[in-house]
């Protein structure tokens, strides 16, 4: 049903779905590294523990990583829930938030439409 609505209405799906979900893995990836280099500096400038060190910091990479993971599926549903409703609105041709629709109205409409502020700018 809600393929067929987002179709109906000339949504793309897939690039919702692609585009927050590889930006929400790629910042949960780089906070997780950067929280790792400092752990293992931290460790490193306290006391020297060797190779425990290196261990020390990679578990904590790994925990940060499965925890926000966690939230980014969260976040990540969240998304795709408000741009559903927001076919739901565009199918019934109301408007229930303005902000939302302002946003995703900049969204390419499909693979052979361009979005909205393309046009904008080509029209300037």
């Amino acid at each position: 049903m809600a393929y067929e609505l987002l179709r109906r209405n000339l949504l793309s799906a897939a690039f919702v779905e692609i585009v927050s979900t590889r930006t929400l893995a790629g910042i949960v990836f780089v906070i997780s590294s950067l929280y790792a280099i400092a752990a293992c500096a931290i460790l490193k400038a306290v006391n020297d523990l060797g190779t425990e060190t290196y261990a020390i910091a990679a578990l904590a990479w790994l925990l940060l990583i499965v925890v926000l993971g966690y939230f980014i599926r969260v976040l990540d549903n969240v998304i795709d829930t408000v741009y559903i409703c927001y076919a739901i609105d565009r199918d019934k041709r109301e408007v229930s938030k303005q902000e939302v629709h302002e946003v995703y109205g900049l969204l390419p409409l499909s693979r052979n439409h361009r979005s909205s502020l393309e046009t904008r700018t080509l029209l300037v």
